[in-house]
């Protein structure tokens, strides 16, 4: 467009000093000679338009094969980008479906790793419960036989008191008795010649 307005321009001015060099040609001529002279200023006139009309037709043709040319290659270069733009989704997708399976993959492998680590820290608190049950059960039941050995002894030993307080009950007896303990245990501390027995 630029083009097409600088050629107007020069054009413009070819004309305007053709116009001059004809008026300055006619005053110094005849009528005849003027009138020859304008008829081949106005054939150079009309030969330059005819030039300037052809050169416009083909700066015009020229703009117009421009024009379809960057068209097409406009267009090539969206069919491209809309080729490149579709590839790009199918691999884009691809990619997504690849890692969805992966990490679904990943997923799985840990819920059986957990799986599996469950069932092993289920075995083994269950042993080392069923251990320390058993070994507690087992200290109960000795300590609870102890015990009911030892009640066995008390109520032997309950059942001996009974006996001897039934002994004791009689206060000759009692006296009797504290006597000979008496005797036998200022024997264990007192020589025979520090006191007497009555």
């Amino acid at each position: 467009m630029e083009i097409t307005i600088l050629i107007a321009l020069v054009a413009l001015n070819i004309i305007l000093v053709a116009v001059n060099i004809f008026f300055t040609v006619s005053r110094g001529k005849s009528n005849n000679a003027g009138n020859n002279d304008l008829r081949e200023v106005n054939g150079l006139i009309n030969q330059l338009f005819g030039a300037l009309e052809s050169y416009r037709k083909g700066l015009k043709d020229e703009m117009q094969f421009l024009r379809q040319s960057q068209g097409e290659k406009l267009e090539n270069v969206y069919k491209l980008m809309t080729e490149l733009d579709n590839r790009v989704s199918g691999n884009l997708a691809q990619i997504r479906s690849g890692l969805d399976n992966k990490l679904k993959e990943v997923r799985e492998s840990n819920e059986k790793s957990l799986e599996l680590m469950r069932q092993t820290v289920d075995e083994k608190l269950t042993v080392n419960l069923e251990q320390k049950l058993t070994g507690s059960f087992s200290q109960i039941n000795e300590r609870l036989e102890a015990v009911y050995k030892g009640l066995g002894e008390m109520q032997v030993l309950a059942s001996g008191v009974s006996d001897l307080k039934k002994v004791l009950t009689n206060v000759k007896t009692r006296g009797t008795w504290g006597e000979v303990a008496l005797d036998s245990m200022l024997s264990q501390l007192l020589a025979p010649e520090q006191y007497a027995s009555n």
